[in-house]
């Protein structure tokens, strides 16, 4: 998967976090607890060393809906001599689906390609000190019990966790925070980023942006359904769908009344408020269509067979799946130019090696079967946040609240997710009031350069603490899919680039 040396991109004499000779953080923690949590530099099954890092559960005081839990974190110092005073975190989404995931096959250390673990050459401790937190309880390596319904309470949770988190490492507390996800974390960053806020404990840290990768954030309906049939048309090629399998599905689009939906509003700039597409659907409600929460309860890492029919009347979305499923049953819609890792039912590589029993016991984890993605919510997986911002308010949303906030925002999506579309996400963003003013005034068009000097994305300017990247050969997880790009976007977000990311 690279070929580039993980030397290459640090200062002379600075050794990466995997592959090192001698292994030593740039980060020292003083306090007897943080001792306790570190994790040495042989790390069982793989065939190099690493850098001290740190990991384990942190438990968390019982709320309304969780007794007894903890929360499990890995922290790797930033490549450097001195750490700086960064803490980047990362979460993956699901909701559910745990953040090692990420770390083992995106922007860790090291990641595995196919049947190996190798050292990342553009691991993001290139730019700053990272923190993976698997979370909410009820994901792989967290323990308690759990009956939790809704993001208040998971970001309430995760909020007391950091908490905790800062007691032990106390150095870190006056770190700029920077939190960063994917998917799923569209929905809950926002809510996590308030109860940061409005809890006495944690109001003071910094935070200071953030970024997130191929967000649900908006309606089924606005980022998945209605931009379906215009997604499938652009990849014809790449789907090997033939012209009478595109009319299928642009007639169903048609029959939901999504078809000229995209070319009516989506504009740069806005030319209003956009109606809930679900109002213009031959059904008026999302949760009479099944479509509420579909995403957090189907949305699996990998992908397991097919998404069931989200409508029993009309689904663009649906239609689109099976007729590239049937075309290629290894059809993977994170990324529609890639064949799926593993046939459903089988293990990848990342989740073998922490599933190994060594590998636990080394890095302090629970010894509990972990698996990519987990229910969290009772109800089966049910998200039932109300729906001011599980379908945003684009008056008063938590998520434009979280924009304005921190005044640093990036939204990345990949041309070639084929879960949450690109057209989505731009039309959900048109329709979203910050810091005085609806949308982007002009569409993505500034060129975006990966550390090579390769374009691989075309940007808006950034609006109002906001930029939306647009990743060319990208799916839903751009840190894996464009690991050179993703890399310089986090020097750019932190603030020690030589640029903004771009030429």
């Amino acid at each position: 998967m690279f070929s580039k040396d993980p030397k290459a991109l640090l200062p002379q004499g600075i050794e990466p976090s995997a592959g090192c000779t001698k292994c030593t953080s740039s980060i020292t923690f003083k306090s007897k607890q943080a001792k306790q949590f570190q994790v040495g530099t042989s790390i069982p099954t793989l065939s190099f060393k690493t850098k001290q890092s740190w990991a384990g559960s942190i438990a968390i005081p019982d709320t309304p809906t969780a007794k007894g839990a903890s929360l499990f974190f890995w922290l790797w110092g930033k490549d450097a001599v001195q750490s700086g005073n960064d803490l980047v975190i990362w979460m993956n989404g699901g909701p559910g689906c745990n953040s090692l995931v990420g770390m083992t096959t995106e922007n860790g250390p090291f990641i595995f390609n196919t049947n190996k673990a190798q050292p990342n050459p553009y691991s993001w401790t290139t730019a700053a000190n990272m923190l993976y937190i698997a979370q909410p309880i009820g994901a792989s390596f967290t323990t308690g019990k759990a009956s939790n319904s809704n993001e208040l309470q998971i970001s309430e949770q995760f909020t007391l966790f950091l908490i905790e988190f800062f007691k032990v490492f106390p150095e870190l507390s006056r770190f700029n925070i920077w939190l960063t996800g994917e998917s799923y974390m569209g929905n809950m960053a926002p809510y996590q980023w308030n109860a940061i806020k409005q809890n006495p404990q944690s109001k003071n840290l910094a935070m200071k942006g953030g970024m997130l990768v191929s967000p649900l954030f908006s309606s089924i309906f606005t980022q998945v359904e209605v931009p379906v049939s215009t997604f499938a048309k652009e990849n014809q090629k790449i789907l090997d769908i033939n012209d009478r399998g595109l009319a299928k599905i642009a007639a169903e689009s048609k029959k939901c009344k999504f078809a000229t939906f995209l070319d009516t509003y989506l504009a740069y700039p806005p030319k209003g408020k956009i109606p809930d597409p679900s109002t213009q659907s031959v059904k008026a409600e999302s949760d009479k269509c099944n479509l509420t929460n579909f995403i957090p309860t189907y949305l699996k890492y990998p992908a397991q067979g097919r998404l069931p029919v989200a409508s029993p009347n009309c689904d663009p979305f649906d239609l689109y799946q099976d007729t590239a499923k049937k075309l290629n049953p290894m059809f993977d819609y994170y990324n529609i130019d890639r064949n799926k890792e593993v046939a459903d039912g089988q293990q990848t590589e990342a989740e073998k090696f922490l599933n190994d029993v060594n590998v636990q016991n080394y890095i302090h984890a629970p010894n509990q079967q972990f698996k990519m993605c987990k229910d969290v919510f009772s109800g089966g997986n049910l998200d039932l946040s109300d729906a001011g911002d599980s379908t945003p308010s684009y008056s008063n949303s938590l998520f434009a609240q979280m924009i304005e906030f921190c005044g640093k925002f990036v939204i990345m999506a990949g041309a070639l997710d084929g879960l949450v579309i690109k057209e989505g996400v731009q039309l959900a963003l048109q329709n979203l009031t910050w810091n005085g003013g609806q949308g982007f005034r002009a569409p993505p068009s500034i060129p975006m350069y990966d550390l090579e000097g390769q374009q691989k994305a075309i940007a808006t300017i950034e609006e109002r603490g906001l930029r939306l990247i647009i990743v060319s050969d990208s799916g839903h997880m751009v840190p894996r899919d464009s690991p050179s790009f993703s890399l310089n976007a986090i020097f750019s977000l932190v603030g020690h680039s030589s640029g903004t990311c771009h030429k």
